[in-house]
Parts: C-alpha cells; sequence; structure tokens
C-alpha cells in the first residue's frame, strides 16, 4: 500500500525513446520541488567551501572574522552588501523560510547555525545544506536543480556544470537574466578555486574555455495521491521513481492545455496504466475531480440493452418518455423522426428513446446495472443516473478506465457491435477516417464540462473541457476542433502503424537481421574494393603504355636526327621527319620539346665538322626530355581533375545501384514473410527502382 508521505522528495522518470530515462517530476505537497539526494560528488563539497566558508571545519556556526569584515565593508559602503554567513548560517536561513535583511532575521539565523552545529556533524550539514539550498524557480537542492538546469542527476554533473551551480547559488534568479554576469561570477570563482590549489591549471583552463547552456528542463509537482497510478517500479535506494508515463505523449498533452483557452483534463490509458495525465488545474485533477459523465453513459447502456434482448430494428419513442414518467426530457438536437431504434438513438445520442428502453426491459434492472458499473451504492442511483448523473459523480480517469476495460480485448458480440457504432460516430464528428478509432462525447451541467472519450485497440483517452468563457453554448461547438487535433497527433497511422509492425518485426528476428546485416555490409565492402581496384589498374596501365610510346617516339626521333646529320642531302628523310612531327604520335609529346630538338639538328646538320658533338647534344636533350616526360606522366595522373572526377562519380553510381538492388531483394523477402505491410513495401520498391534508374541515366548520360 501507498502512504501519502512515503515518497516525497522522490523524482519521477517517464521512458523516452530507446528505453531512456527521462526525469519529468518531483513528488511534493508543496509548491516546492524538494528532491532527496544521497549520491553527488564531493569536488563540489571542497569547491563549496572554498568558496564561501574556508574556515567551515574550524568554526562552530559562525565566523568572527567573516562576520567583521562583512562589517566593515557594509560601514565603509554605508549598505548592507556583505552578509559574512558561514555555510551552516546559510543552512539556517533555508530552512527557517527568511530572507529579509534585518538585525532581527540575522541573531535568528545566528542561533539557529549553532544549534545546527550541536546537534549534526559538519558532514551532516554538509548533506543538509545540498538537500536544501535554493537554487531558484522554485527549486530546492542540488538534485532539483541539477534536473532541471541540465536535466541529468547530481552525479553526472561535469566540473564546469558544478562550478556553474555555485555560481548562480548566490542569486539564482538574478544571474539567469543576466547571462554576461553569470560568466564574469563563473570566471572569478574558476580563479579562487585555481589560486587556492582547488583545481589543476588544465581543470582551469577547461573550465575557461567552457560555455554554459542551460537545459531549462521542466519539472512538474507529483503530488502523493498521483503515484500509486503511474509507478512502474520504485528504487528506493535512489529513491527514484519510474513510472509508466510516455515522454512524447506527456509533452504533448501539457502542450495541448497550455495553448487550451479553456481547462482541460486529459488522460490516456494503455493496458490499464496511465501513460499520460495533466490538467489545467495540476496533474492530480483527473483523479479527485468527480462530476456527472452526461452521455458518454450511453455505450455502456447499450450493450446492457442488447444483451437483455433489444434489438436492432426495435423503435422507441424519442420524442417524450412514455409509461407515465412524469419526466420533461431535453434533447440537444431536436431528431428528424418521433421513434428510433437503438442504434440511431447511439449515434444521435438521443435521451428519451433511452429512458423507453430501459423501461421495456424494467428500470430496476437498468439501475442496477448502473450502480454495479459505476462501482456505486444503489441508494446513490436515480433514473436520472441513465442520463450520467449520479450523487457523487465519477473522476475523469474512472471515466476512461471504464471504456478501456469494457470495450478492449474483448470478443463480446455486442460490445463490439457498440464499439462499431462508436467508431462512426468518430467518422461522422471528426470528419477524419483513421482505422478503429472510436469516441463519444458527453455533456453536463448546461453544456459547462464536456467530455469525450476516444481510441483504438491499444489507447483509451478522456478528455474533460470545462468553463465556457466565449460563450459557446453548443452541444459540441469548438470542442470538436480540440478533439481532432488531438486525435490526429495521438493516433494518426503514421506514428504508429507502420512503426509498430517494423519495430515488432525487428525485436522478434534480431539474430537472423543480425547476420544479414553483416553479410550486407561485407557484400558492400567487397563491391566497392571491387569498383575502386579495376580503375586504379586500368590507370596504372594507361600510364605505362603512355609513357612507353613517349619515349619511344623520341627514341625513332633520334634515330631519323642522326640519318639527317650522316646524309644532309637525303631530302625524303627530311620529308619523312616532318610527316612524323606532324603526325598523331606526337600527341604523345609536349610539342615545345619536339621543335626544340628539331630546330636543333636542322641548324647543326648542315655543319659537317660539328655533327659528332651534335648528336652527343640531341642524346643529352632527348634524355632530358625523357624524364621531364615520366615526371609529367606521374602528374598528370595524380592531378587530372577530369578524370578524378569522373571516376569518383562512376564509384558512387556503382554503389548507389547496389545498395538500391540489394534493398529491393530484402524488402521484396520481408514482404513475402509478412513482416511489412502492403503500403510501406510499394513505396520502397518504387524509390528504389526510381534511383536505379536515375543511377543508369546519370552512367550513360554524364561518366
Amino acid at each position: 500500500m501507498f502512504q501519502d508521505n512515503e515518497y516525497i522528495g522522490f523524482v519521477t522518470y517517464t521512458q523516452g525513446k530507446r528505453n531512456r530515462k527521462i526525469p519529468f517530476g518531483i513528488v511534493s505537497q508543496s509548491y516546492k520541488q524538494k528532491a532527496i539526494v544521497t549520491h553527488y560528488s564531493r569536488k563540489i563539497r571542497k569547491n563549496l567551501i572554498a568558496i564561501e566558508d574556508k574556515r567551515y571545519f574550524s568554526h562552530l556556526g559562525i565566523d568572527i572574522k567573516s562576520i567583521s569584515r562583512a562589517l566593515y565593508m557594509n560601514i565603509k559602503a554605508r549598505r548592507i552588501i556583505q552578509g559574512g554567513s558561514t555555510i551552516t548560517q546559510q543552512l539556517a536561513r533555508n530552512l527557517f523560510e527568511d530572507h529579509s535583511i534585518t538585525f532581527h532575521r540575522k541573531i535568528k539565523e545566528i542561533l539557529y547555525a549553532m544549534s545546527l552545529e550541536r546537534e549534526h556533524t559538519k558532514e551532516e550539514i554538509l548533506d543538509l545544506y545540498f538537500n536544501n539550498i535554493y537554487w531558484g524557480k522554485n527549486l530546492y537542492g542540488i538534485r532539483a536543480a541539477s534536473l532541471y538546469y541540465f536535466a541529468k542527476e547530481p552525479y553526472l554533473l561535469s566540473q564546469q556544470e558544478q562550478l556553474l551551480l555555485l555560481t548562480i547559488l548566490r542569486g539564482p534568479n538574478y544571474y539567469i537574466r543576466h547571462s554576461d554576469l553569470c560568466m564574469k561570477r563563473y570566471n572569478l570563482l574558476n580563479e579562487i578555486l585555481f589560486k587556492k590549489g582547488i583545481i589543476s591549471k588544465n581543470v582551469y583552463q577547461n573550465n575557461k574555455m567552457w560555455t554554459y547552456n542551460f537545459e531549462y528542463n521542466k519539472l512538474s509537482i507529483i503530488p502523493p495521491s498521483v503515484i500509486p497510478y503511474i509507478t512502474k517500479s520504485i528504487n528506493n535506494k535512489k529513491s527514484s521513481i519510474l513510472t509508466s508515463l510516455n515522454f512524447d505523449l506527456q509533452n504533448f498533452i501539457n502542450y495541448t492545455i497550455e495553448k487550451s483557452p479553456y481547462p482541460i483534463s486529459i488522460v490516456i490509458l494503455q493496458d490499464g496504466k496511465i501513460i499520460g495525465i495533466n490538467s489545467k488545474y495540476g496533474i492530480d485533477y483527473p483523479l479527485t475531480f468527480h462530476s456527472n459523465i452526461g452521455s458518454t453513459l450511453k455505450p455502456f447502456l447499450y450493450t446492457f440493452y442488447r444483451e437483455n434482448g433489444v434489438s436492432k430494428e426495435e423503435t422507441f419513442n424519442c420524442i417524450t418518455t412514455i409509461n407515465n414518467q412524469k419526466w420533461n426530457v431535453k434533447e440537444a438536437e431536436l431528431p428528424s423522426k418521433s421513434v428510433l431504434n437503438i442504434q440511431e438513438a447511439l449515434l444521435t445520442s438521443n435521451n428519451n428513446a433511452f429512458i423507453n428502453a430501459a423501461n421495456k426491459i424494467g428500470m430496476n434492472n437498468v439501475l442496477k446495472f448502473i450502480a454495479s458499473l459505476l462501482n456505486k451504492e444503489e441508494s446513490n442511483i436515480h433514473p436520472s443516473s441513465i442520463l450520467g448523473a449520479t450523487s457523487d459523480g465519477i473522476s475523469l480517469f474512472e471515466l476512461t478506465k471504464l471504456y478501456a476495460d469494457f470495450f478492449l480485448n474483448n470478443d463480446d458480440p455486442f460490445k463490439n457491435e457498440c464499439k462499431q457504432l462508436l467508431c462512426q460516430i468518430a467518422k461522422i464528428k471528426l470528419g477524419i477516417d483513421i482505422n478503429n478509432l472510436f469516441l463519444k462525447t458527453g455533456t453536463t451541467n448546461g453544456n459547462k464540462e464536456r467530455f469525450a472519450i476516444l481510441g483504438n485497440e491499444k489507447i483509451v483517452l478522456g478528455i474533460m473541457r470545462q468553463e465556457n468563457s466565449i460563450n459557446d453554448y453548443s452541444k459540441d461547438g469548438s470542442f470538436i476542433n480540440s478533439i481532432k487535433n488531438i486525435a490526429r497527433n495521438i493516433f494518426s497511422p503514421k506514428k504508429n502503424v507502420h512503426m509498430d509492425v517494423i519495430n515488432n518485426f525487428i525485436s522478434e528476428n534480431k539474430d537472423i537481421l543480425s547476420i544479414l546485416i553483416t553479410l550486407l555490409v561485407g557484400f558492400i565492402a567487397w563491391i566497392c574494393k571491387e569498383l575502386i581496384k579495376t580503375p586504379m589498374r586500368q590507370s596504372r596501365e594507361t600510364f605505362f603504355k603512355v609513357t612507353e610510346k613517349r619515349i619511344g617516339i623520341l627514341s625513332e626521333l633520334y634515330n631519323y636526327i642522326n640519318i639527317i646529320a650522316l646524309f644532309p642531302q637525303e631530302t625524303n628523310i627530311k620529308e619523312e621527319l616532318q610527316k612524323i612531327i606532324l603526325s598523331d604520335k606526337l600527341a604523345y609529346v609536349d610539342e615545345k620539346i619536339i621543335v626544340n630538338i628539331i630546330e636543333i639538328a636542322f641548324k647543326e646538320v648542315t655543319n659537317e665538322r660539328l655533327v659528332l658533338d651534335t648528336r652527343k647534344e640531341l642524346r643529352e636533350t632527348i634524355d632530358k626530355c625523357a624524364e621531364i616526360i615520366r615526371k609529367e606522366n606521374q602528374y598528370f595522373l595524380k592531378h587530372d581533375t577530369t578524370n578524378t572526377y569522373k571516376r569518383v562519380i562512376a564509384y558512387f553510381i556503382q554503389l548507389i545501384k547496389a545498395i538500391s538492388f540489394i534493398v529491393f531483394i530484402l524488402i521484396a523477402i520481408f514482404y513475402l514473410i509478412k513482416s511489412i505491410v502492403f503500403l510501406s513495401v510499394v513505396w520502397i520498391i518504387f524509390c528504389c527502382i526510381f534511383i536505379f534508374a536515375v543511377m543508369l541515366i546519370l552512367e550513360k548520360y554524364i561518366i
């Protein structure tokens, strides 16, 4: 059994994506957000003492030297600028919650501090300090501050985050508003800790380079009465509670309530547990506020009537009550005909037809059923209860749970028949088609309280809207628009159906998928290796061929020049040389080099005495040219941007083609074993074919 005060100070967590635990709120009976802390860094203790109270372990609660220094500075400034308070005095001031700057408060603070020193050890006082000190925003204690400002437990704080908390400690709200002054004080404290030898030079430098960023993780105050409804597990050692609340849904509920022009309350149930809850009047309001529930009771009565012999074809007076019931029952909408069958009565929420159907099978039987359904004493149930009225009412949570227990996971034909009618109501009223979404609305207290229960095969959601500040007195009014927005965000198939199927398949076939992924990665790696290896090999072969041809041409040219030198009158040889110079072969050799060689040759061959020297010079020149060509070839292969660019594109296109083909095959396999819904298959296969086709076009016309 849960006791009211048992978990005060515990931190509640919600379940985020990938099972990540996210701090949600603190169990408290007041506005204070004070969390019990048992695990936090001892370094922050040393830093606190060095900054706030260097003689902490030697004084008895007050530090005469500090008080004297503060008194001197205050007299000098002619105003109070320093307090000279010790850590124990600061704790005392927070415990009796008096922050006035008066002489009387100071005396009271000193006496209380000395009392704390007598009753507790220095270590205990430090623990009390970090559990109770004020950190702004109604946050008390380092744990609440750590969760709010950094969204993490105190023992997970970095050294910079710890120092920042000590920075704002003197005036949390002030320093948060003035970030420049906050960083100035942060650097000052960093300097003090370094000069006192508390931190190393490396830590000092890291602290200086750090740029702070507050998370501002807004924490909710959770009344103890809510804990039994949302608890999943409790860790007493860490003073934490893992709740059944869904992080994303809870955030959506909070946002919806905050933006609503009316006070609304919302409860979401899944598998009998609350996964989302809040209200404009506090998170416990949907559990504690009781009211009449109006027409939201009709689906239960419909099922009871059908089970007790009322047929779908049987009609009932829908204008007035019969059997001498002197009861003037109003209808929100006048019916278009005088009689309705029970299905039509449910679809139009007709009151008279439901009362007349109750008379047929026995009013007492119906009232007993309502008493049993609502867990009420029969003496508290009256004929008006058929219209959802009871003496003490029920909560929004109780109403939502009634629907969850009554309709979900049930093979009763009458309940399923009723659920199908509620699905029709959802389509008619909301104008959206979400598979298996049912809806029933109800009003009471002159339309000032409106209810809507909607759900599907997994989730049931209850909404209550109160007050009418803009005089919206129609039956549904703008309430339907609010319901439609909530339904789209929570029950949309885009968020639930496909991902649920895929996630279930992954969780059930982890071993097989891990093997397939390993093989896929290996296959892609092999393809990449082959794609890169072949062009590289071809590039090397081309390089050697080009180099060989260029050197061969130079050698051939050298032979012709020698012949010209020996037989200067042989004009046919000169003509042959001219042909070679003008042929395509010279594309392999730099044109300027060839021209220089030819000019030297024809200039010197006319002087027979210099032929041998000329040949030697030509040989040296040709050797130099050959060396230059080799270097040019190497440079060409490394820096030819056009070829490199095309090769990269070619590799990329081949890789994309291979991946799209593999995905196509895998999706086809998954579909054959019925692990993926048809619509997803169509879209994924279409994308694979489209990508493959685009790659083929690029390969053909660009590369």
